[in-house]
C-alpha cells in the first residue's frame, strides 16, 4: 500500500532557493537510501563502480554510468521538479499558501519499500491560470535542466552512455506532461483540466507551458525576493467594476477587465463587456476586436451578436458573419 511522509517546510527555506533546494533534495534523498530498494541499487551501484575501478573495464564504466543515474539522477531530477513547483507558486506571489512536502512510498509490512512520487503541499486561493503555471513550471524547468545538459554534453564531447543517462532522465518530467490520475494527478492532468476550463487552444497551452519556465527563473534570480499575488476574487471585482460604471469611471474598469483577461484569457463575456465599454467611450477599433474575440469564443451568444452589430453600424459597416 501507499503511504505518505509529510514534511512541513519552514518559512526561511521558502525565502531562500538555496535553502529550499537543499531541504527538498535531502528529503528526497535520505528516503529514497533508507528504501529496500534504494539499499540495493546503492550497494549495486558501489560494487559497479568499484569493478570499474579495480578492473578497468569499459563493460562496467558503462554499466556504472547506467546505474548512477538511477541511484543519483533520478531522485536529483524529482527534487528539481519539485523545487521547480515551489519556485513557480512563490513568484507567483503565494509563498504563503505553500505548507508540506509529501514524499509517497510503497509500504510492505512497516518497511519503505520504494519512493514513488513526491509533491508539494499547497493550501489557499489560486486563479485557474495559478494552477497551470504552478503545475506546468515544474515538469518544464526541469525538462529544460536536463536537456541543457544533454546539448552540454555534445559540447564537451562526453561519453556516448552519459549523454543517454541524461536523455533518459529527461523522460522522468515529460513522463509528468502526461495526463494521468494513477496513485496521484499528475501535473499534466491539472494542466488539461485547466486548459479546458480556460478554453485554451492546444497550441496557446503548449506555448505557455513552455513560457511557465520563467517563474522557476524569477524566483532563483530574481534580486527582488518578495513577488506580487496576483490573485483575484471575481464575484468582488465584478462589484467593483458595477460600482465604478455607475460612478462613470470607465477607464478604471477597463484596467480592470485587462488584469481579469490576464488570469482567464480566452473568456468571452471578458471580451463582450471590454467591448462593450470601449464602444461607450468611442473608441471603436479596440472595441470591435474584443468583440470579434467574444463571438469566436461563443458564436451563439446572443448578447455577444447584439454588441458586435452595434459596433459594425457605429463602423458604418455591414454585418458580416465572423
Amino acid at each position: 500500500m501507499i503511504k505518505y511522509k509529510i514534511l512541513p517546510i519552514p518559512y526561511e527555506k521558502l525565502i531562500s532557493p538555496i535553502k529550499l533546494w537543499l531541504f527538498i533534495t535531502h528529503n528526497i534523498f535520505s528516503l529514497f537510501i533508507k528504501s529496500i530498494a534504494g539499499r540495493v541499487l546503492y550497494a549495486l551501484t558501489i560494487g559497479i563502480v568499484a569493478s570499474a575501478i579495480l578492473l578497468n573495464s569499459g563493460f562496467f564504466a558503462c554499466l556504472a554510468a547506467y546505474f548512477c543515474g538511477l541511484t543519483v539522477l533520478l531522485p536529483l531530477t524529482l527534487a528539481f521538479e519539485e523545487f521547480f513547483h515551489a519556485a513557480s507558486c512563490i513568484a507567483r506571489g503565494k509563498v504563503n499558501t505553500i505548507r508540506n512536502l509529501i514524499i509517497g512510498y510503497y509500504d510492505i509490512n512497516e518497511h519503505n519499500l520504494l519512493p514513488v512520487f513526491a509533491a508539494i503541499d499547497y493550501r489557499g486561493q489560486f486563479n485557474l491560470i495559478d494552477k497551470f503555471y504552478i503545475s506546468a513550471g515544474g515538469p518544464a524547468a526541469t525538462a529544460g535542466l536536463v536537456l541543457s545538459a544533454v546539448l552540454f554534453t555534445f559540447f564537451i564531447e562526453a561519453n556516448i552512455h552519459i549523454r543517454l543517462v541524461l536523455i533518459l532522465d529527461a523522460f522522468v518530467p515529460l513522463v509528468a506532461l502526461v495526463p494521468s490520475s494513477f496513485l496521484v494527478q499528475s501535473d499534466g492532468f491539472n494542466i488539461k483540466d485547466v486548459a479546458q476550463k480556460l478554453r485554451m487552444p492546444w497550441h496557446y497551452s503548449v506555448l505557455s507551458q513552455i513560457a511557465s519556465i520563467r517563474y522557476p527563473l524569477m524566483y532563483c534570480f530574481s534580486l527582488k525576493r518578495a513577488f506580487k499575488n496576483e490573485f483575484v476574487n471575481i464575484k468582488d471585482t465584478f462589484d467593483a467594476i458595477d460600482n465604478l460604471i455607475d460612478n462613470d469611471r470607465i477607464n478604471e474598469a477597463i484596467t480592470i477587465y485587462h488584469k481579469l483577461l490576464n488570469i482567464e484569457p480566452f473568456n468571452a463575456l471578458y471580451h463582450n463587456n471590454l467591448a462593450w465599454l470601449y464602444y461607450q467611450q468611442g473608441d471603436l477599433s479596440k472595441a470591435l476586436r474584443h468583440s470579434k474575440k467574444s463571438i469566436k469564443l461563443s458564436p451563439q451568444d446572443e448578447d455577444f451578436n447584439d454588441t458586435f452589430k452595434k459596433i459594425m453600424l457605429a463602423l458604418g459597416r455591414e454585418v458580416s458573419v465572423i
